[in-house]
């Protein structure tokens, strides 16, 4: 079945209840995660005044750490798990990855992606699209529609 997961999260509570929902399904098939955060390109607006690029990439990856530990958190005790940074358009650099012998990725419906989401679609659809493996998608239930 699934023994390998490879979980994305961007610190939205869609994605760490993704993490969550992964790391149940790891628990009760004997797999094992690999939580990754990605970390995007600079924005072409960046104040080169007010931050530069170095800081930039500094400050992100600190936020893909803080992030990472936050998912592992969310995980059953007990469950084989490693955390990657992933660099790149988080849709790309997530099908990249997947590439490296997963079974399944596990994404959340809908993260921090804004307005972006609606110009260029949802890090979860471009995963779905492109990924080389089965893709579960995790997305929040409303209980007053179901």
């Amino acid at each position: 079945m699934f023994r390998k997961l490879l979980v994305a999260v961007d610190g939205s509570d869609i994605s760490l209840a993704a993490a969550a929902a992964a790391g149940q399904l790891a628990a009760s098939s004997g797999g094992e995660i690999t939580l990754c955060a990605a970390v995007p390109p600079a924005p072409v607006f960046v104040d080169a005044a007010a931050l530069t690029l170095v800081d930039y990439d500094r400050r992100a990856e600190e936020e893909a750490v803080r992030i990472l530990a936050e998912a592992r958190r969310a995980l059953p005790p007990g469950v084989p798990a490693e955390e990657r940074v992933l660099h790149g358009q988080p849709a790309g650099a997530i099908v990249d990855e997947a590439r490296r012998g997963y079974d399944l990725v596990v994404v959340g419906s809908h993260g921090r992606t804004g307005i972006r989401r609606f110009l260029l679609g949802s890090v979860a659809n471009q995963v779905v699209t492109h990924a080389p493996v089965p893709v579960l998608v995790h997305r929040k239930v409303d209980s007053q529609s179901v």
